[in-house]
C-alpha cells in the first residue's frame, strides 16, 4: 500500500486535500512546497548516529512505520520502542531527555577511546 509520504503528497497536492487540511485542520498548504523524500533524508543522516523512537501503540503510525525508517537509516543507528510514550512531542519527557543524553555521552566516550 501507500506509505505515509505518498499519502501526504496526495493530500497537499490536490485541491480536495488542501480543502480538508484548511477546513478541518486549519492548515494552509502551498502547492509550491516540495516534500522531501523521507528515505533520502534519513539515509543521509549517517555517519551521524540516528535514533528512531516510536511508541508501538501510536495511533497515527504503526510499528512498521518506525521499522521502515530504521531500515532507511545508515549505521550507526538504533530503534527505541517507548511503550505508552505517545505521539510526537508527547514522548519528550525529562526521563527521555536523560536517556538520550546518556546515549550521546556513552557514544562520545566510546569514539574517543578507539
Amino acid at each position: 500500500g501507500e506509505d505515509t509520504s505518498e499519502r501526504l503528497d496526495k493530500m497537499v497536492s490536490s485541491a480536495k486535500g488542501q480543502w480538508v487540511l484548511r477546513w478541518l485542520l486549519y492548515t494552509r498548504v502551498s502547492c509550491e512546497i516540495a516534500v522531501p523524500i523521507a528515505e533520502v533524508v534519513v539515509g543521509n543522516i549517517a555517519p551521524a548516529f540516528t535514533i528512531v523512537v516510536h511508541d508501538p501503540d501510536d495511533t497515527f503510525f504503526g510499528p512498521e512505520h518506525a521499522e521502515t525508517i530504521y531500515g532507511w537509516a545508515g549505521q550507526p543507528k538504533a530503534l527505541w520502542w517507548i511503550p505508552k510514550g505517545g505521539h510526537g512531542t508527547d514522548i519528550l519527557t525529562v526521563a527521555f531527555a536523560d536517556r538520550v543524553l546518556e546515549e550521546v555521552a556513552r557514544r562520545l566516550v566510546a569514539s574517543t577511546t578507539r
